[in-house]
């Protein structure tokens, strides 16, 4: 009797291992690999003028501001990132004190593109930008120049803008690059 439970044991523990192979778990079927998101921008020249069509933008609130005297700030906020904002609050904030206001506005003269990268959210886009200040002029509370006659006509900056996949832009970076007679 003892010889027939072993094999019945065997039987048992072989039906309830083939048993765990069929389970529900094992025959649900792995999801398809998911599709390659499309590219925010389809070329180069569509980054870059993205870019600068947001740099203008950027530049068009920061003008206003600067034309106010330095009052308004807030509204550059959506536009930018956090540093960018503290850099040019502390900008506006000196202004106010020496209540200086600008007269004529700068102007997006050129774009260089550096790099168009796609990201996990969209799309990063860096530039070099020139900026005119032939039309700028700083005056105090008496209205007369405040602007040194040495400085240079054009400045360039390194502006970093990134895109979300909805192509809603902010500007993260905008570092002097140099200042120059020109914008080539």
């Amino acid at each position: 009797m003892t010889s027939l439970r072993l094999p019945l044991a065997l039987l048992i523990a072989a039906s309830a291992f083939a048993l765990t192979g069929c389970s529900p778990e094992a025959a649900v079927p792995s999801a398809p690999p998911s599709a390659e998101a499309e590219p925010l921008f389809a070329s180069d020249e569509e980054a870059l003028a993205a870019a600068e069509a947001a740099y203008a933008e950027y530049l068009a609130v920061s003008n206003e501001i600067l034309e106010s005297g330095g009052v308004g700030e807030e509204e550059l906020r959506p536009l930018v990132s956090d540093q960018v904002f503290e850099d040019e609050s502390a900008s506006y904030a000196e202004r106010r004190a020496k209540n200086w206001r600008s007269v004529g506005s700068t102007e997006l003269v050129s774009t260089k593109l550096q790099q168009s990268s796609e990201t996990a959210s969209g799309a990063e886009v860096i530039a070099f930008v020139c900026v005119s200040y032939l039309d700028v002029d700083v005056v105090g509370p008496d209205d007369v120049s405040v602007v040194n006659p040495d400085r240079p006509p054009y400045v360039t900056f390194e502006a970093v803008v990134s895109f979300d996949s909805e192509g809603k832009w902010r500007l993260e970076r905008n570092e002097f690059w140099e200042a120059s007679e020109s914008c080539e």
